[in-house]
């Protein structure tokens, strides 16, 4: 199966600029190196499972240092991506 980065946006609700370092104790980490999250990347947040592992692979396989976790505040995934979010906003 390939995935496209058209398919993986639709995948996505919520796209944000990382807050971990403030909101640290509300995540609890499920895959990929906490060492890869900064304030320059984003987050992503998806519904359920399958999604997140969807968009999980794609940004690992874009080379996203995607990072996993589990947002205890809202039950649901969120994928950290270091895809920068200013230049994000900039393109939409």
């Amino acid at each position: 199966m390939k995935l496209t980065k058209k398919d993986c946006n639709l995948l996505i609700n919520t796209k944000c600029c990382s807050f971990y370092d403030e909101q640290k104790n509300r995540f609890e980490h499920i895959k990929g190196n906490l060492k890869n999250i900064n304030k320059k990347g984003m987050f992503n947040f998806v519904d359920n499972d399958l999604s997140a592992l969807f968009v999980f692979s794609y940004f690992k396989l874009k080379k996203f240092n995607p990072v996993l976790l589990w947002d205890t505040s809202q039950s649901n995934w969120c994928i950290f991506s270091n895809q920068n979010w200013q230049q994000y906003m900039k393109g939409k």
